[in-house]
């Protein structure tokens, strides 16, 4: 059924249903195409934000960037259009439709039943072939995080959600431009963070943050804002995994320590790269090692959006960004990725 905003069909194709996951950009809903006779999800930008050019920009960047992706660990984009105004006061309102994809995003996994140590592995070599693959096509994704990775119930993994990827060769125009810094903190790479250039090996390491996480029950660095926990990823070491899950053997502290290098050229060169010391890595954690359960403070900082915080200047002090952060965070977000908890986003 559509709200008073969306009609119950769109483009005389598709069947709008019940909204299935929300987020600060746009809604998403579950629907039918009536020619194809499939489920579909339908992401659709949120009415206030529709008459802003620049969220028009990155719904058509994600659909652009995506359409280009053939790749079963990616979700997929079938079709884009706009909704005609309705009413007198309405605004076009564009709209993207995707895969359906059932299951439970990575996020509501290690927040509820928990991940093993075994599945967190597997989840992310299932990560890392899309990424691969984005990588491949010269598209880094910038926004690796749990909310965007969704595990189906036969533990597949799709990766979605592609509104800030870039073209490898746009992404230093697009920086010189401005000093914001767009991602969600808990996985941004130090390079993001300070607002510069970044290359495919930015998202492996936000890949990693996110298997920090499945491993440990928190990400790698926590704090009291957003920008606080930003200024971590540029200025300070992460902590060994078995520090904080003292079942880890020292082989998953040695794998992390090169994935969270501060730089690039200290990471993995690719994500074949990185896949392949994984599966090594495989072999040497416990079969015994049952789920990982949150840590509270994962809870407890950081709000997990995507948003827009200012660039972390390699000289400025401490205090000083603990103090903006505190600012930023009780202001609305400029920039917040819808993230769809039951279909693909």
């Amino acid at each position: 059924m559509g709200t008073p905003s969306i009609p119950d069909r769109i483009n005389d194709r598709y069947e709008v249903g019940e909204v299935i996951g929300r987020g600060g950009m746009a809604t998403v809903h579950v629907g039918q195409d009536v020619r194809l006779g499939r489920r579909v999800a339908i992401k659709i930008l949120r009415p206030e934000l529709a008459a802003d050019e620049t969220f028009h920009e990155r719904f058509q960047r994600e659909a652009h960037a995506v359409a280009s992706l053939n790749h079963h660990s990616i979700v997929a984009i079938y079709d884009t259009g706009e909704i005609r105004p309705q009413g007198p006061d309405g605004v076009m309102r564009p709209y993207i439709v995707m895969e359906y994809v059932p299951g439970q995003t990575l996020r509501e996994l290690i927040h509820g039943p928990g991940v093993t140590p075994q599945q967190a592995v597997e989840y992310m070599l299932g990560i890392l072939d899309a990424l691969s693959f984005s990588h491949r096509a010269g598209i880094v994704h910038r926004d690796i995080k749990p909310a965007n990775v969704k595990v189906t119930p036969d533990g597949g993994v799709k990766v979605m959600d592609f509104g800030i990827a870039r073209a490898v060769e746009d992404t230093q125009a697009a920086l010189t431009q401005s000093q914001a810094v767009l991602g969600t903190a808990q996985y941004l790479s130090p390079e993001q963070a300070r607002g510069i250039a970044v290359d495919p090996r930015s998202d492996l390491y936000s890949a990693a943050c996110v298997l920090f996480e499945m491993l440990t029950g928190r990400a790698p660095f926590v704090g009291e804002s957003s920008v606080a926990i930003a200024a971590q990823h540029v200025r300070d070491a992460p902590p060994a995994p078995s520090a904080l899950n003292p079942r880890l053997p020292p082989a998953v502290d040695r794998f992390m320590e090169r994935a969270l290098a501060k730089s690039p050229q200290d990471r993995f060169a690719d994500a074949s790269e990185m896949r392949r010391a994984l599966r090594e890595l495989a072999g040497h954690l416990p079969g015994d090692l049952g789920t990982t359960q949150p840590m509270a403070a994962t809870a407890e900082t950081g709000d997990g959006h995507t948003k827009t915080l200012p660039a972390v200047g390699a000289g400025a002090p401490a205090a000083a960004v603990v103090a903006a952060g505190r600012s930023e965070d009780t202001e609305p977000s400029r920039v917040d990725d819808a993230e769809a908890p039951a279909a693909a986003a």
